[in-house]
């Protein structure tokens, strides 16, 4: 883990012809469909580097809101719990609401995560935390998490935060003005 978290905080280079393909079809996005910039996000709840990253796109999604579409990737590699945070995300999905559970897992990215805070949180959100604490155990959201993982593995990525956009693979902790950069390369590409 430790090895892990040191590439979080080594952001590598982007390549600057390769792209790598990735559908992110099925994973909960913010922002347009038909947005000229697609980003997939590869993260950790429980990742530090990856809850400092949330103001960076958030910052992002504001100033181009007709532009960039933010796309989320379980990768639970960081912590013993990280699972059980990404189940609860996707719990609060089942009930509509990722993106509060979202922001609310990395608002505690420190915290413990037992069953009865992540239910406190759900009800923070006014969730049903019946059908919460329900869905915390479907075997269904489980593997929805793993299939996450495995295509992960698939590209080969082992650390996080890790994002594509439009294709271009950015590994670690990248500042705001770097991925401003990268999105408006990307806009002037596509006119």
């Amino acid at each position: 883990m430790a090895v892990l978290l040191a590439a979080c905080a080594n952001p590598l280079p982007a390549p600057d012809v390769a792209r790598v393909a990735f559908d992110p079809a099925d994973a909960p996005a913010r922002g347009r469909a038909d947005a000229p910039v697609q980003i997939v996000e590869f993260a950790d709840f429980r990742c530090p580097y990856c809850a400092r990253f949330q103001p960076i796109l958030k910052r992002l999604l504001a100033e181009y809101p007709d532009d960039v579409r933010l796309a989320f990737v379980h990768m639970p590699v960081v912590a013993q719990d990280s699972g059980r945070a990404a189940v609860a995300a996707e719990a609060a999905r089942q009930q509509g609401d990722f993106w509060g559970m979202h922001d609310a897992l990395f608002a505690r990215s420190a915290a413990p995560l037992d069953e009865a805070e992540l239910r406190a949180v759900a009800l923070t959100l006014g969730l049903d935390a019946e059908r919460f604490s329900a869905d915390l155990r479907d075997p269904a959201l489980l593997t929805r998490v793993r299939a996450d993982l495995v295509r992960v593995e698939r590209l080969g990525l082992d650390a996080t935060p890790a994002l594509l956009v439009n294709g271009r693979l950015f590994v670690g902790l990248q500042t705001y003005p770097r991925l401003r950069r990268v999105v408006d390369e990307e806009l002037a590409a596509a006119q």
